[in-house]
Parts: structure tokens; C-alpha cells; sequence
């Protein structure tokens, strides 16, 4: 198995981010309107926007994400910086087994779609 790809989130990923989107939030039971998801996918995408979106990808289709919020400061007092490339190749290690596991479990029993 080859190693995924860490990069940027895209605007081209809108529909292969939802797919992710909606199991992390089967995940963690939770619900967002259609306008909350919009509105954090374009801020993942807005490069001016402290949240930031990565995603894993494999043979041109995505198999896992990471979502981060820049603060201001760290405990340093200075300014954060963007991610380096090796901070990309540790996401990948990160992110490729637990997402596909993961996905492997909602396909079996949606939590969404059982009940209690």
C-alpha cells in the first residue's frame, strides 16, 4: 500500500469532504445544518481564515481529514507558523489506517441510522 498524500484541502474536495465530514459527525453523534457545514468548509478553504483543513489522498480519492485552528500565540509568546512538509508526512502516517478502519465500521452499522 502506498503512502497517501498530505496536502491542502481543496475546493475541488467539497464532495469527497462531505463524505469524511458526515462520518466524523455519525462518529460523534452529532447533526449540523447544511448551512454550518457550508460555512466551515469555506473556511477551511479560506486561506485567510485561522481554520485550516488537510486531507489524505490516495488514488485521487480522499481517506482521511484533519481540521486545525492557528492561535495567535503559542506559550512562546510569538506567532505560530504555517505547517512545514515534515508536519505533512507525520498527518500522513495519522491519517491513513484509522479513517479507513473507520469507514469500514459506518459501512457495517451507521450510528446515525440505529436507534437509542
Amino acid at each position: 500500500m502506498t503512502m497517501p498524500e498530505i496536502r491542502p484541502l481543496r475546493l475541488g474536495d467539497r464532495a469527497q469532504w462531505d463524505l469524511l465530514w458526515q462520518a466524523y459527525l455519525r462518529f460523534y453523534r452529532q447533526r449540523l445544518s447544511a448551512a454550518l457545514t457550508d460555512t466551515t468548509f469555506a473556511r477551511l478553504i479560506d486561506e485567510s481564515s485561522p481554520l485550516c483543513g488537510f486531507v489524505a489522498a490516495q488514488n485521487d480519492k480522499l481517506v482521511g481529514l484533519a481540521h486545525y485552528l492557528f492561535h495567535a500565540y503559542g506559550t512562546s509568546g510569538e506567532a505560530r507558523q504555517s505547517p512545514s512538509n515534515s508536519r505533512a508526512a507525520l498527518l500522513a502516517k495519522v491519517l491513513s489506517t484509522p479513517w479507513q478502519s473507520m469507514m469500514g465500521e459506518f459501512q457495517r452499522e451507521p450510528w446515525g441510522s440505529s436507534s437509542g
